[in-house]
């Protein structure tokens, strides 16, 4: 039995991929600009000389155990993970030039428990079998941001908006939007953007749907949207067993993860139920119950799965018949990836892992969790030999 505890702090100063951005981002900085015909300069980024690095400050508690003789051992892990000084954008009045500045603001904390259990189950010159497994929680908590109650972040994409919320005592980047009323539906034709009706494409789907008022004012507006979901999951764990018998060696290994949400950009091209970014800000409402799908929870998706990550069969030669041809040892293996995902019945994307989109801006620390143009998981089949000589 060990007890072990730990504490640290380290600093990161990486403000962007770009080191130019890196290195400047505590200046002001301005950029040339058009406007009805003329050219002008326009503040992009309003300096913060008091710019500085990042903190994480991080505790962990933990147990490890063996019983009989290292046949069960495992750990079990308690850590606290705060991320101080958050180097993020605040939203600052647009009369002084620019909408954003960069600040070291807030304060986001990380903890849970990590579980993980061996054990060798037979140990025989012939034949052994070991499995292992681990489940790890966790739960993403803003406990400061710099005296603000929220902050509501905004992707402007051609045509597919979306908006998250950071608030104190929830998660960092939450969905943030109106909740569909699924009792009613608007026909297709109605809403169509070429004015093709029902038949501009198939299987469409109305641009707006009937959201539900929150407030209960009777009018649909701000005031009405709310939290969606959590890109962060709410546990995650992995499982995997390897055997041996004789000269023969077989393995696998599959993992999961269940509770987290994707906002999936994506649906709305398939669906042909995308809208204008230009609609962000409220102006479709003007007492109507209803919104653009986008904007609501009909893009927020479960992306829970389990997967088989890997599997490995192989056949080792015995050694008399490898060192008449001078070989020490000759394997030959076939290995598989990625061959079985199963997905939350809900999801419509390509990769419930997967976060990243093509240059809209999305997935910054207050806008994660959005999904466009994520490739599907590719499996993969490997047949190969190992030569020892």
């Amino acid at each position: 039995l060990k007890i072990r505890a730990s504490y640290g702090v380290s600093g990161s100063n990486e403000i962007d991929n770009d080191i130019f951005n890196s290195l400047y981002r505590s200046q002001a900085l301005a950029s040339t600009v058009n406007a009805n015909g003329s050219t002008g300069r326009k503040v992009v980024n309003l300096g913060d000389p008091t710019l500085g690095w990042e903190q994480l400050v991080e505790t962990n508690l933990g147990v490890d155990f063996g019983f009989f003789n290292g046949v069960i051992r495992g750990s079990v892990d308690y850590y606290d993970k705060r991320s101080e000084d958050l180097i993020l954008n605040l939203q600052v009045p647009s009369t002084i030039g620019s909408n954003n500045q960069l600040q070291n603001i807030g304060q986001v904390k990380n903890s849970g428990l990590e579980l993980q259990l061996d054990s060798r189950l037979f140990s025989k010159p012939s034949f052994s079998w070991t499995v292992s497994g681990q489940i790890s929680t966790n739960k993403n908590e803003v406990l400061d941001l710099g005296g603000a109650q929220s902050i509501v972040s905004s992707l402007s994409d051609a045509n597919r908006p979306a908006q998250w919320i950071t608030e104190l005592g929830g998660p960092i980047s939450a969905f943030y939007g109106y909740v569909q009323d699924t009792s009613r539906e608007i026909p297709a034709y109605e809403f169509t953007p070429s004015g093709n009706g029902a038949f501009d494409r198939y299987d469409l789907e109305s641009q707006f749907v009937y959201v539900v008022d929150i407030n209960g004012d009777g009018i649909i507006d701000e005031d009405d949207r709310t939290v969606l979901g959590s890109p962060y999951p709410d546990f995650e764990w992995g499982f995997s067993s390897s055997l041996n018998f004789y000269d023969f060696d077989f393995s696998f290994a599959f993992n999961g993860s269940h509770g987290a949400e994707r906002r999936v950009g994506d649906i709305g091209t398939i669906r042909n139920s995308d809208f204008s970014a230009g609609l962000i800000n409220g102006s479709f409402t003007d007492n109507n119950p209803t919104a653009p799908r986008n904007l609501t929870s009909s893009h927020i998706q479960d992306a829970s799965f389990v997967a088989l990550r890997n599997v490995s069969l192989g056949y080792t030669l015995p050694n008399s018949l490898t060192s008449k041809f001078g070989l020490s040892r000759l394997k030959l293996y076939v290995t598989g990836e990625h061959l079985l995902y199963f997905f939350a019945d809900s999801y419509e994307g390509f990769n419930p892992e997967a976060a990243g989109t093509t240059g809209s801006g999305a997935n910054t620390p207050i806008t994660y969790g959005y999904q466009r143009g994520d490739g599907p998981i590719a499996k993969s089949i490997s047949i190969g030999l190992n030569l020892d000589f």
